[in-house]
């Protein structure tokens, strides 16, 4: 189905939808797991149905965090969303492993996920529907897998979903927590600290659009985690590995922002230090989604997928090192 925006669901027919809860639900609270069976509404205009008594659980009116058993029956009134034509295109991927389960791909920088408002093809949705389904007709009215993103320009591993199963399976272990992800970043300074933990809840900062932030007065805060550790240090900057344990929009870009250490090349997260000639030598956000490790979504079998260094981020890597005469290397 369709992504619609939410200043239009109120336009459209509404429907009355009752879901039984026949098993134990792998998401227990109410308005996650809403967003895990129905996918194409967000999570904020399903709390927004909730909080208006919208949504009821045998019967009563319930909040967002109630727990979903077992045996639960589930009745709300969702919009009728017209039907999604995301158009196959031969847009070129590096695949790293592809079964008749699932699909996992090295994506480049400078590549949305999906469309926007300003963005009108050759996304990853294209390519996956074309490379999955074909030319064929009424491909664009299928699924294209897609069960987290990368921001446009971060690089690295992502894993696709190629059947129904497959996609359910996998977010539901990505909204438990149970996929460890692994990010490269090259961030100025070096912190101090060989390794930590940046734990600040993120949300929408309060008047600057589409920028997340710590700040106190952020909008929608939600508990963030952030583990780091450094890899290598140079005189005006650092490597480190990142692996998030909560998956917030732009997480480790505005974390390494809040910890004094923002990624070189990053021009909505910039902290307080100045563009610098190894920022134009990338043109994008200096990071890089490495490593990835999951659960088959068939077989429970545990499956580690890696994408190798882009060569815009070591040539980075290559000029600092350049500046930094016998730099030590961490391990």
């Amino acid at each position: 189905m369709a992504k619609v925006p939410v200043h239009l669901y109120d336009s459209l027919d509404m429907k009355d939808l009752v879901i039984q809860i026949r098993s134990r639900p792998v998401v227990e609270r109410v308005d996650r797991h809403l967003v895990h069976r129905l996918g194409y509404l967000s999570r904020n205009y399903i709390q927004k149905l909730i909080r208006e008594g919208n949504v009821k659980v045998n019967g009563a009116v319930v909040r967002p965090s109630h727990r979903l058993q077992a045996g639960d029956r589930v009745e709300l009134c969702v919009p009728v969303i017209p039907e999604r034509v995301i158009e196959p295109e031969a847009v070129s991927l590096t695949i790293l492993y592809e079964d008749a389960d699932i699909l996992v791909i090295d994506k480049p920088a400078n590549l949305s996920c999906h469309a926007g408002r300003k963005i009108h093809g050759g996304t990853l949705a294209n390519a996956i529907i074309f490379h999955v389904h074909g030319a064929e007709k009424d491909a664009g009215t299928q699924n294209p897998g897609i069960v987290h993103r990368l921001d446009k320009n971060t690089s690295g591993v992502m894993v696709l979903a190629k059947t129904k199963d497959a996609h359910q399976a996998l977010s539901g272990q990505f909204a438990l927590g149970h996929v460890q992800k692994e990010y490269l970043a090259v961030v100025k300074g070096s912190p101090e600290r060989h390794r930590g933990v940046i734990d600040a809840p993120i949300g929408r900062h309060p008047w600057r659009k589409g920028v997340m932030s710590v700040r106190p007065d952020a909008l929608h805060r939600r508990p963030s985690v952030t583990h780091y550790r450094v890899v290598e240090r140079f005189r005006h900057g650092s490597v480190l590995s990142c692996m998030p344990k909560t998956g917030r929009t732009h997480q480790i870009r505005v974390h390494l922002e809040s910890f004094g250490h923002p990624l070189f090349g990053d021009e909505r997260y910039p902290g307080s230090y100045s563009w610098s000639g190894f920022d134009g030598s990338l043109g994008r956000q200096a990071l890089h989604a490495w490593r990835l490790t999951l659960a088959h979504p068939a077989t429970d079998a545990e499956m580690k997928f890696e994408a190798g260094l882009p060569s815009d981020m070591a040539k980075l890597i290559h000029l600092l090192r350049q500046d930094t005469p016998d730099a030590p290397v961490e391990t």
